[in-house]
């Protein structure tokens, strides 16, 4: 739909969906979802997203269920059902991907026009119910039929949304706290309201209803609250549609009165059934004979006189009065109707006549709709017959009751000059009839002569139209493709009706060419993070399956290390990709390094996967050219890097020869200089004095720390 609703900011609208779907504009919500127009950037094609309500997406079950409900939906194949081509999440957002429809719902065709005709909303229910039909014979209960659902293309194609969402909404636990439900209330069957069931019958109920909108402009029970609507299905019988619009025909009142029937078990068992009576119904609408019987629901006055008419007017009533008889069944009729008996006389004159006492002088012709306008259901007894009727009827007036219908014949007869039983233009007209019911009878058996759908699947196109053009059927190869384990490509691969169904002559059998079996290429997940991996194979229809853990010196903690199978290999759509995930390097602990030279601790480092840095350090307690330790001790995994000491020994100094001959303040300052400890011995203490001796004595090498003793004198 291209109707773009006014509305406030949508933070949905520029949205990448899934990293696919620009949604660029909103078409209709609802309270159950929001159905945007978007772009498929994948397929560069235009495509309808419809977006679930909030409470619905963070409801865990409905998501689960609405995902099989929506696989279920998008198997279906028919004309008439719009196509859902994907399904997903993304974040908190759950969505639908469907076909987008260039028109209007049905609902906005019927605010438009206000009313259909019965010939134009029979037309629409067959591709309504067709498309239902399908979706009984997949076992599929769409449970939301109305206007609303029913697309309107702007080539006058009619299709059918929402498959299974109805009924993954109805299984919701929201439904009772969030009434998504309450504006379907007008469609919904009694067992819905009365037990909460619904099978294929309950979507025949809801054809009934819309069938009665569709033909009288409203719904058959209307009220203030939902409460009292669902009330009025439960406990009246829908009307009959000619209640409210006279110019509906009696067939198609049984038709609504057969699909809206209380019990379930009087109403069609499913779409099928109900779509052969409407295509039925539909056949026999047309213009109406000359002169008809009343049960066959045509518009041209049938001539009677007054008491004939008063008479079949009691038996219409249910008291047939003397006269009258039940009329079999016959092509294209129904049975039980009534037909005035024929007069014996074989003088009939063109017109049944009668003189009227009191109104005119004159013969007066009585049509019986006009009679029947005249009359209420209390203006005759049904006990009365019909010379008493009219005896009364007329009680009162200045002129004698008129003669009997025989003895004012006969009296004719005896006035004129005899004239000849068939009368040139009696003859035509009864030509014409003749003709007219033997065509009828001829287009009946030919109409109701069935053929098979033969099987196709398998055969090339040219194969299968030859086959399907010899069962005296109509192929129909469409654009749309299918998947097939067992059809090669390019080969009829589905067809629609199935192979053994029962058509009639020329129908239509729709084919769809096969694309072999139905095959993705595994992507490549390398270094890709778990969250980018999933997303990557759902875009590819492929699913993340185990997923085991897994240390690596070059894949970063939470990427892929490696996945099976791999990376371009074909699989089968919703195929199990097994993940390796990175916990990043494998953890050590410092070995002990005392005792060991520096060479081998290196080694043994390196051997952990360390890498080692190293360094020289004077140590008083290890020898030369062995480790002392390294850093850090703790926290380390493999290519990680540490610091290796290796022992330089003790530090030494050389005490400065000739410090004797120093001042003592500048020998004292040298000495600490060197990292010595200075202790200074005074024989004259107070005096200057000058130094005597330095002891360990000057050249001679020390540790760094040692002590060095000056004496003065």
């Amino acid at each position: 739909m291209r109707t773009v609703l006014n509305s406030a900011v949508d933070p949905l609208l520029g949205r990448l969906l899934d990293g696919r779907y620009e949604i660029s504009g909103r078409l209709a919500q609802g309270g159950m979802a929001v159905v945007y127009s978007a772009f498929d950037t994948r397929l560069d094609r235009s495509v309808a997203v419809k977006v679930m309500h909030p409470a619905l997406a963070a409801d865990e079950d409905f998501v689960a269920r609405f995902r099989r409900e929506a696989k279920a939906a998008a198997r279906l194949s028919n004309p008439h059902v719009v196509a859902v081509t994907d399904q997903g999440r993304d974040g908190d957002v759950i969505f639908l991907v469907m076909e987008l429809i260039e028109g209007r719902t049905l609902r906005e065709v019927l605010r438009e026009a206000g009313r259909l005709s019965a010939p134009e909303a029979l037309e629409i229910m067959l591709s309504v119910l067709d498309a239902l039909a399908a979706a009984h014979r997949a076992g599929l209960v769409h449970r939301d039929v109305k206007p609303e659902n029913v697309l309107v293309a702007d080539d006058g194609a009619v299709k059918v949304g929402d498959f299974g969402l109805a009924r993954a909404v109805d299984a919701s636990p929201l439904t009772a706290t969030t009434g998504l439900l309450l504006g379907t209330v007008a469609y919904l069957a009694p067992e819905q309201v009365a037990r909460g069931v619904a099978d294929a019958r309950a979507d025949v109920y809801a054809c009934g209803v819309m069938l009665f909108e569709l033909l009288t402009g409203k719904p058959p029970f209307e009220g203030t609250s939902p409460l009292q609507v669902a009330y009025q299905h439960l406990n009246d019988n829908v009307p009959a549609p000619s209640s409210r619009q006279p110019d509906v025909p009696a067939s198609v009142d049984r038709l609504v009165a057969a699909a809206t029937a209380r019990d379930p078990a009087d109403r069609p068992h499913d779409a099928t059934a109900l779509l052969f009576r409407t295509r039925a119904v539909l056949d026999r609408l047309g213009p109406a004979p000359a002169v008809t019987r009343r049960g066959h629901n045509d518009t041209a006055p049938l001539e009677l006189d007054l008491a004939e008419a008063a008479a079949l007017d009691l038996a219409r009533r249910g008291k047939p009065a003397s006269g009258l008889r039940s009329a079999p069944a016959t092509p294209g009729g129904v049975g039980g109707d009534l037909a005035v008996d024929e007069v014996a006389d074989d003088d009939v004159p063109d017109t049944l006549e009668h003189p009227v006492a009191g109104s005119h002088t004159g013969n007066s012709r009585i049509d019986l709709p006009d009679l029947a306008a005249g009359l209420d259901a209390g203006d005759f007894d049904a006990d009365a017959d019909a010379d008493a009727l009219a005896a009364e009827d007329f009680e009162g007036a200045d002129e004698p009751p008129a003669p009997s219908r025989r003895a004012r014949r006969k009296q004719r007869r005896a006035d004129r000059p005899k004239r000849r039983l068939l009368r040139p233009g009696r003859l035509t007209l009864l030509i014409l009839l003749i003709l007219s019911l033997v065509a009828g009878l001829i287009g009946w058996q030919l109409a109701g002569r069935k053929a098979t759908v033969p099987n196709v699947i398998g055969k090339s196109p040219a194969a299968a139209e030859a086959a399907l053009r010899s069962s005296h059927l109509s192929p129909s190869l469409v654009a749309a493709t299918v998947y097939s384990e067992t059809v090669p490509k390019g080969e009829i691969g589905s067809i629609d009706p199935g192979a053994g169904r029962k058509l009639r002559r020329g129908g239509v059998v729709t084919l769809k060419l096969s694309l072999g079996p139905e095959r993705y290429t595994v992507p490549t997940l390398g270094k890709l993070s778990v969250a980018d991996a999933i997303n990557a194979l759902r875009v590819s229809h492929l699913r993340a399956g185990k997923q085991t853990l897994a240390y690596s010196d070059t894949v970063p903690a939470n990427a892929i290390i490696s996945f099976t199978p791999p990376a371009g290999t074909q699989a089968k759509p919703d195929t199990a990709i097994d993940l390796a995930v990175s916990q990043g390097p494998q953890p050590v602990k410092l070995p002990k390094l005392t005792g060991l030279t520096g060479a081998d601790a290196q080694q043994a480092l390196q051997k952990l996967g360390l890498k080692v840095t190293v360094k020289r350090d004077f140590s008083d307690t290890v020898n030369i050219g062995f480790a002392i330790g390294a850093t850090p001790t703790t926290g380390l995994h493999r290519t990680q890097t540490v610091t290796l000491s290796v022992s330089k020994g003790p530090q030494v100094v050389t005490i400065p020869p000739g410090i004797e001959n120093d001042n003592p303040g500048y020998a004292k300052q040298v000495l600490q200089s060197l990292g010595l400890n200075v202790v200074t011995h005074s024989y004259f203490p107070g005096l200057d004095s000058s130094i005597l001796t330095v002891r360990p004595s000057g050249g001679t090498v020390v540790r760094v720390g040692s002590q060095v003793s000056i004496y003065l004198y």
